[in-house]
């Protein structure tokens, strides 16, 4: 009875080169900072929802004295985040495109709902835009028909719109 035993197997493990460890680095940090990139992106949309909410809730202006002052942003900055979330679906479309993706920064999310022909101006954008032109005019106006054009201007809002707001 011969026990021939085979031969033990060995495992060449060659050691990794420094050209092999360079390039596991450089695609573990690609994929890293593409996700950041997103993660970037997404925040900023979540953040812009937040800020639609609480300036619905507080009215605009005490919305902009609120987010200047307890939230240490500016307006413009709220107003990016704002038209970030309001675009979502433009930007989420894009940014499942993995090429896409990795170059998409704030900037880059806002100059792509730009190029955007859907997108146009968003509702806040444009919201503001009115407000904004509306308070430059009644501004111009005499002081002692200022308070007339305000009221005259709610009555009309409230009856358009068909609600009693507050």
């Amino acid at each position: 009875m011969s026990t021939d035993v085979a031969p033990a197997k060995t495992i060449d493990l060659k050691p990794e080169t420094e050209l092999e460890k360079a390039a596991r680095h450089v695609r573990s940090e690609h994929q890293a900072m593409s996700g950041a990139v997103k993660d970037v992106v997404v925040r900023a949309m979540n953040l812009g929802d937040v800020l639609k909410q609480k300036k619905v809730a507080l009215g605009h202006g005490r919305f902009i004295v609120w987010v200047e002052t307890e939230c240490d942003i500016d307006r413009r900055m709220a107003q990016r985040y704002m038209k970030l979330a309001e675009a979502r679906p433009v930007i989420e479309k894009y940014m499942a495109k993995s090429d896409i993706m990795s170059s998409l920064t704030l900037t880059g999310a806002l100059r792509l709902i730009a190029k955007d022909k859907k997108a146009g101006p968003t509702a806040t954008v444009a919201y503001d835009n009115a407000e904004k032109r509306l308070i430059e005019k009644l501004e111009r106006l005499p002081d002692d028909q200022r308070n007339v054009y305000v009221q005259a201007t709610i009555t009309t809002l409230r009856t358009k719109l068909g609600k009693t707001a507050g």
